[in-house]
């Protein structure tokens, strides 16, 4: 009701009438109509696809539907080497109140203590249930303790198999609409040239 009540507020002013208002109008029908017309050209060709279609697509793109590698560790810091043995003692020993974290092959930081890449790097080399050495991450020494391991892992097709139906019919999507665009330019006998950078100066020849 108010959408109304102002829109005829605003005819009365002439505002309808503007010339800025009738290309405004023009190129919003414009829109619509294109987006009825790929909406219809596209959607008659996704119900074509079948299970057999995204099957071939996850076999095709299976990397991309990996778990990633896994460590979960817990750690103490201490800010002189020389307390290495008493803070390895009580890590094995299980004693205090070691913090916990999670990281995943790939992470280049490690929660609550940050930047830490090559340490990663050698954390993922170790097995569950070993120790590293004193290792030092800016001003302080860390110990960490393997509590679990996990290994990348290939996901199954029917795990994944909504994520991968969506994906392939977006690709397909951009795939048919672009297509589409094509032919229509062929169709009118339509070039696109591109135009020269506004930094360049134009010759003559």
């Amino acid at each position: 009701v108010g959408q109304e009540v102002l829109y005829i507020k605003a005819k009365r002013l002439g505002l309808d009438t503007k010339e800025e208002t009738r290309k405004t109008l023009e190129q919003l029908k414009k829109q619509i109509v294109v987006e009825q017309f790929l909406g219809k050209e596209i959607q008659e060709k996704l119900d074509k696809i079948s299970a057999e279609d995204i099957k071939l697509y996850y076999e095709a793109n299976k990397n991309n539907y990996t778990e990633p590698a896994q460590i979960k560790v817990n750690y103490v810091s201490f800010e002189n080497e020389s307390q290495k043995d008493e803070i390895i003692q009580k890590l094995k020993e299980q004693k205090g109140k070691p913090q916990e974290a999670s990281i995943v092959e790939g992470d280049t930081s490690i929660a609550g203590i940050g930047e830490a890449k090559y340490i990663i790097a050698n954390l993922f080399l170790k097995e569950k249930g070993q120790m590293s050495d004193p290792l030092k991450i800016k001003d302080k020494f860390y110990v960490f303790s393997i509590l679990e391991k996990r290994q990348k892992r290939q996901k199954s097709f029917e795990e994944v198999k909504s994520e991968v139906e969506y994906e392939y019919k977006m690709k397909k999507q951009q795939e048919i609409s672009q297509d589409l665009l094509k032919k229509a330019l062929e169709e009118q006998e339509v070039e696109i040239f591109e135009t020269a950078n506004k930094n360049e100066t134009k010759k003559d020849n």
